[in-house]
């Protein structure tokens, strides 16, 4: 028997766990009292609260109609529980297979999200996860199960196909290199418009246009289509420049305007035109900008989240979130925010700060976190697209990818606004 042993002992439990009376359960009465006692108060009230109710005492639980309250049951409401249950699962799976190294329960993970949330927009990107990770367990492990069907690769990469055809997801199924053979393809275009561009500037006007016409008509679907044809039009306005009929080249512009709608190239033609002063047919819609519907909307009132948007090649976002896990509890502590992070593409991850009440205390956070130069100096010399977004807008964007989309919505009813209150 150790007396010094178990004086020590006594008060290093008296420290952690306070000064309590001897009895049974203590820890887990304690525990239920906190699940059930109100936010707030002093800490002498706590601690009557916790003498004089009983937890187990059926008349200090919440009633149904209180608990019924805090159900989601509003159609919007309802959509984002699920959504929001969604991502939980998809970064668990994400969670067991990256940091846990369990690609087992991941899978487990994430075909009960398959089953259970076939209408979430998670649910394509865990479909393909799916394939991937029984692909990268067949690779790696040699993994074979010939009692299970839908232990395969193939047969998740076939349910891509099935259930989302044409997406990138199945593109990349049935051409894994598909971004690699894109690149080289621009690449071999790039270079070789340069050297044409060069022709044109020394004013080899036939020849590049004989060049130009040939690649259009060998190679239609080139990536540089529409340069190539500005180009061509650029080559007839310098020939006409000689004969002084420049009607050619107006027509060689106009027709820029129809082939290659809502592109640069075409703004730029429409511009020429309208420098030049021509007002010819179709030329005019190209030239007045018409803003197009949104699909998002303003949302005052919902409940917002802060967003990153990150290269895949950049980086893994682990660094932006723990930079910004620091921030928050440095400057944000007592908001109690929640950083998630997510795939939003192939090509993006997208870093979640949730959640605010609205869309004034979103746009604080924002303006405080990308003013900070010490703290996130990195991250906001980074050049990352950041933006608040509504969770009604945030399920649209996850639905339609678009985020060139949203950050024109962003910076006209978000920024714009901002930039009209400061004095």
């Amino acid at each position: 028997y150790n007396g010094a042993l178990r004086v020590t002992g006594q008060q290093y439990f008296t420290g952690y766990w306070g000064d309590r009376p001897l009895e049974d359960h203590w820890r887990r009465i304690n525990k239920i009292s906190d699940v059930f006692s109100e936010d707030g108060g002093s800490e002498e009230g706590e601690e009557e609260q916790d003498e004089l109710l009983d937890p187990f005492d059926i008349a200090n639980l919440p009633t149904v109609e209180e608990m019924m309250e805090e159900l989601p049951c509003e159609e919007q409401e309802h959509a984002i529980a699920l959504e929001t249950l969604a991502e939980a699962y998809y970064n668990a799976g994400l969670d067991y297979r990256e940091k846990l190294s369990d690609p087992e329960e991941a899978i487990n993970i994430w075909e009960e999200l398959f089953e259970r949330l076939d209408s979430s927009s998670f649910h394509p990107t865990t479909t393909y996860q799916l394939y991937r990770t029984y692909l990268q367990r067949e690779t790696e492990e040699g993994y074979n199960n010939p009692y299970c069907e839908t232990c395969n690769s193939t047969y998740w990469a076939d349910q891509v196909v099935l259930k989302y055809p044409g997406s990138e997801w199945a593109i990349l199924i049935a051409n894994p290199d598909v971004l690699d053979e894109e690149e080289e393809a621009y690449e071999t275009e790039r270079v070789e418009y340069e050297s044409l561009l060069s022709r044109f500037y020394s004013k080899d006007y036939q020849n590049t246009l004989l060049e130009v016409e040939a690649i259009l008509e060998s190679r239609p679907n080139n990536p540089l289509v529409c340069k190539y044809e500005l180009l061509g039009a650029q080559c007839v306005g310098g020939l006409t420049s000689y004969t002084g009929d420049r009607e050619p080249y107006y027509k060689a512009l106009q027709e820029i305007t129809t082939t290659c709608p809502e592109t640069e190239v075409a703004e730029y033609a429409a511009s020429i035109l309208q420098q030049l002063g021509i007002s010819l047919g179709g030329v005019e819609a190209i030239v007045e900008e018409k803003e197009p519907e949104s699909s998002f909307i303003e949302s005052l009132e919902k409940s917002h989240y802060f967003a990153i948007l990150i290269p895949v090649e950049a980086s893994s976002g682990e660094s932006e979130k723990a930079k910004t896990s620091d921030f928050n509890k440095e400057y944000f502590n007592s908001q109690k925010l929640r950083i998630t992070s997510n795939l939003l593409n192939r090509t993006h991850q997208m870093i979640l700060v949730k959640s605010f009440p609205n869309k004034t205390k979103a746009m604080d956070y924002y303006t405080v976190y990308t003013g900070n130069r010490e703290m996130l100096i990195d991250i906001n010399s980074s050049g990352y697209n950041m933006f608040v977004i509504s969770s009604s807008n945030f399920i649209e964007l996850f639905k339609n990818k678009d985020i060139e989309g949203y950050t024109d919505f962003f910076n006209e009813y978000y920024l714009s606004e901002k930039s009209k209150q400061s004095p």
